[in-house]
């Protein structure tokens, strides 16, 4: 009998050690990382130009470190493995900010908040209200956008925009997707404000 308990006891330890082996041995870390890009050409604009940016508006749930996709019309997803490598809100203004100043000319700046102090530059408000879409399916933004004097007491112009493209299939066709309607944004934005300087002229 003695022998017998002897047995299990060891059976048991041996499994023990298995499961508490397996338990803290390190696992692979299959998280990627990614991050949102310009895709906007510089211009050959001579365009003279200094525009503040101010802080974009985005919607809440952009705000996560996980990739957010739609499953259908009321569901979303969140990826644990795909994640942003940057505060979502910084990514979306940096590509704003290239995509402005490649479209607007190569001798205009544009300032980000809180650097946007420029006394004599005029300002621009953008509220992101959609930037989401799903894989294998499409993306869409919508936003709206305000061209605001340099004593910021006229509005000058105002926008909405709004467009869909196919996503692709992984999350770094997504995120790609993603960029791609940031810039179509900001070259419809630098469009329209060009459109009206000349017309100021």
């Amino acid at each position: 009998m003695k022998i017998v308990n002897l047995f299990l006891i060891s059976l048991g330890a041996l499994v023990l050690s298995g499961c508490f082996g397996d338990m803290f041995k390190a696992k692979p870390d299959d998280t990627t990382f990614f991050i949102l890009t310009s895709t906007c050409e510089v211009s050959d604009r001579d365009t003279v130009m200094d525009l503040n940016l101010m802080p974009l508006v985005l919607p809440s749930y952009m705000s996560r470190s996980q990739i957010v996709t739609l499953n259908d019309e009321v569901r979303v997803a969140l990826s644990e493995n795909a994640r942003w490598i940057e505060n979502v809100e910084s990514g979306v203004a940096r590509v704003v900010v290239n995509s402005l100043e490649n479209s607007l000319g190569k001798n205009s700046t544009v300032y980000l908040y809180p650097l946007s102090a420029h006394a004599n530059a005029n300002s621009l408000r953008i509220t992101i209200t959609d930037l989401i879409g799903s894989l294998n399916g499409q993306t869409k933004i919508k936003a709206k956008w305000i061209y605001i004097s340099a004593d910021e007491k006229t509005e000058l112009l105002s926008e909405a925009f709004e467009k869909t493209i196919d996503t692709g299939s992984s999350y770094e066709e997504y995120v790609k997707t993603m960029s791609s309607l940031l810039t179509a944004l900001s070259k419809d934005i630098s469009v329209k404000i060009l459109t009206y300087k000349n017309e100021q002229k």
